[in-house]
């Protein structure tokens, strides 16, 4: 073998090694959530017509992996998950149950997240934070007290802020 040929099959030993940090995780429901110097980021999924084909990657593209590459840890609440075709006052209290299971890995309780939501997604997140309720005008929004979750950051993309626009 050349001194050529071993440099190239060094180079791509060494990518290949180097490839697992490419490949960003999103923490999956109920799993620990690793520390980090800043909060964990939640993507919240927009409306999707079919959920057959619901993943993070086809909503937020390769976000993950850049954030991920920034120290940043991922979670996705997948509007998907919830069965049926529920209300988004009922998929506010999914996303506030969501938040309320989230623990570190040393099983603490994980109370600041920043939060990315994408069309309906925004929705959501205006109805949980809201407290919004099924019934006309009832809202029950979350105590927020330093034991309780607290959103630091809310980036809402293409949200429909008057409803179904």
């Amino acid at each position: 073998m050349g001194l050529r040929s071993a440099r190239v099959c060094c180079t791509i030993i060494v990518w290949l090694l180097g490839a697992g940090g490419l490949f960003a995780q999103v923490i999956a429901p109920g799993q620990p959530v690793p520390h980090t110097t800043s909060p964990p980021v939640v993507f919240v999924s927009g409306y999707q017509n079919d959920c057959s084909g619901s993943s993070f990657a086809n909503m937020f593209g390769i976000a993950d992996h850049v954030l991920h590459a920034n120290g940043n840890v991922i979670l996705y609440f997948d509007n998907c998950t919830v069965a049926g075709k529920p209300s988004t006052e009922k998929l506010g209290e999914a996303f506030g149950a969501f938040l309320a299971a989230l623990k570190y890995d040393d099983g603490s309780a994980l109370n600041l997240v920043d939060v990315v939501a994408h069309s309906m997604g925004g929705l959501i997140v205006r109805s949980y934070l809201s407290g919004k309720q099924e019934q006309d005008g009832a809202f029950s929004p979350p105590a927020f007290r330093k034991s309780f979750f607290w959103q630091r950051r809310t980036l809402a993309v293409a949200w429909p802020r008057s409803g179904w626009d």
